[in-house]
């Protein structure tokens, strides 16, 4: 998608009117993982391989970053279940009508 962005992004905003949230989100998944977000350099201690990794855009709808966040909060919900497969408690309060 960020290619799509990148080659057919400006012709798209020209010839449709977007909001301006929508036109962050077309920028950011343009840039995410680019020398336009920044990066860094990883060199292997073993064989002196040397690895660029450039920064993410961090938006919820990319498709990269996005479904990187939502991994890892399925990971935390798996966490934050109670231990023992002990089913949550449902509390049903008495009808108190008069």
């Amino acid at each position: 998608m960020a290619d799509i962005f990148r080659l057919y992004g400006d012709e798209f905003r020209r010839q449709y009117s977007l909001s301006y949230q929508q036109q962050l989100v077309m920028r950011d998944i343009g840039q995410c993982r680019t020398a336009v977000l920044g990066g860094h350099v990883d060199e292997c201690d073993n064989c002196g391989g040397v690895r660029v990794s450039y920064n993410s855009c961090r938006n919820r709808h990319c498709p990269k970053c996005g479904s990187l966040a939502e991994a890892r909060s399925k990971k935390w919900q798996v966490y934050a279940q109670p231990p023992f497969g002990q089913p949550e408690q449902v509390l049903d309060y008495p009808d108190v009508r008069p």
